[in-house]
């Protein structure tokens, strides 16, 4: 027998409450990336435009953050029903989402090296606070991305290696740099 905590669990993971959730989110997550879209803080900056950059980045920041705890909590609540397809085409969407910050930030990195600053240190000191700070949010959204698998099933986590043997998904860049003619 179930207590009231337990049944309430099972009905929240239900496909039919897990669809009222993203339908509840669904205007919204479509209003945040049309904003992200219509925005550009990776670009090449100068000392001049930092400040309005910086403003733009932490805009894009706070929803990003939001739609990474969404995602979080998605998962969580939709444990079991992961693999049906409006789970994983959310997923998709939300992960998108915060793929394209990550690419976002690696741009901006790329096109504005601290290291080639001359002569400004206040700029320069800036631009390295901002861009430890960019890392940082990569970091945050990969351990939340390094959570789901949207590869089939849970099975699909694992990749064989030698013979019958599996390696974790997670390690698979490692392994495959360390044995590259394993997987050429």
């Amino acid at each position: 027998m179930l207590n009231n905590e337990d049944e309430e669990l099972e009905e929240k993971s239900t496909p039919e409450v897990l669809r009222r959730f993203i339908d509840q989110y669904k205007s919204h997550i479509q209003d945040t990336a049309f904003y992200i879209e219509s925005r550009n803080w990776g670009r090449k900056t100068d000392d001049l435009a930092f400040a309005q950059l910086q403003k733009e980045h932490s805009i894009e920041w706070k929803l990003i953050s939001n739609i990474s705890a969404r995602l979080e909590y998605f998962i969580k609540e939709a444990e079991g029903n992961l693999d049906k397809k409006f789970a994983v085409d959310f997923i998709k969407l939300l992960r998108g989402l915060l793929e394209g910050y990550i690419e976002r930030c690696n741009i901006y990195r790329n096109y504005n090296k601290w290291a080639e600053i001359e002569d400004n240190d206040d700029y320069m000191d800036a631009q390295i606070t901002f861009q430890d700070e960019l890392l940082k949010n990569i970091n945050t959204l990969r351990k939340v991305m390094g959570k789901i698998n949207l590869d089939e099933a849970k099975d699909s986590k694992k990749i064989p290696i030698h013979g019958d043997k599996k390696v974790p998904f997670l390690m698979r860049d490692i392994i495959e740099k360390r044995f590259p003619k394993q997987f050429s």
